[in-house]
Formats: structure tokens, sequence, C-alpha cells
């Protein structure tokens, strides 16, 4: 019934879902993370110095993503996609596609 609402072919569900569990892996790792990095932040120096945290946390995130931004626009499509896909498929993208049979795509 998930394949038919998601439109997906009988060969694709086993790649999607586990795209789906690596993805949930994923949020939930970040997630466990952020918690315990937060909880440690809180009992190291206490609750006073969390507005000046946030208020860090947002402008160096502004900055951050400024300089990333003026890095795109100097950098060509191919240039970015390739920066962009490298890590995630050497990670996580090259187990799963050696799993499956890709010589005849079109059956």
């Amino acid at each position: 019934m998930l394949a038919k609402w998601l439109d997906l072919y009988e060969d694709e569900i086993a790649l999607f879902l586990w795209s789906a569990l690596i993805l949930f892996l994923i949020r939930t790792s970040n997630i466990l993370f952020n918690n315990f990095a937060e909880t440690a932040f809180l009992k190291r120096f206490g609750v006073q110095y969390l507005p000046y945290i946030t208020a860090v946390n947002s402008v160096s995130t502004f900055f951050i993503m400024g300089l990333l931004t003026g890095i795109m626009v100097k950098a060509s499509w191919s240039r970015r996609l390739e920066a962009g896909c490298c890590p995630t498929r050497s990670c996580f993208a090259e187990p799963l596609w050696q799993h499956f049979d890709w010589s005849s795509p079109w059956k």
C-alpha cells in the first residue's frame, strides 16, 4: 500500500526503506547529541549564560550562512553538486547502490 501511495516500483522499495532508515538514524542521533550538549552546557555554566549563548549561536549562524552563500555564488553548479554529493555518496549511497543490480534499469 505504501509503494502504491508513493508511486514506487517493486525494485525501489528496498532502497526507499534503507534511505528512510538512514535518515531516521541520523535524525535520532542528532536529537540525542543536541540533548547531551545542552545538558552539559547547563550543568557546566548554568542557566544565567543561556541567553548569551543563544544570541551568539544565532549571530554566528547568520554570518556562516552568509559566507557559504558567497562561496556558492562564485562556484559553478557542477562543483557545488560534486562537493555536496561526494561525502554523502561515499558514506551512505555507495553501499546501498552496490546492493542492487543496476545492469538493466528499464525492465
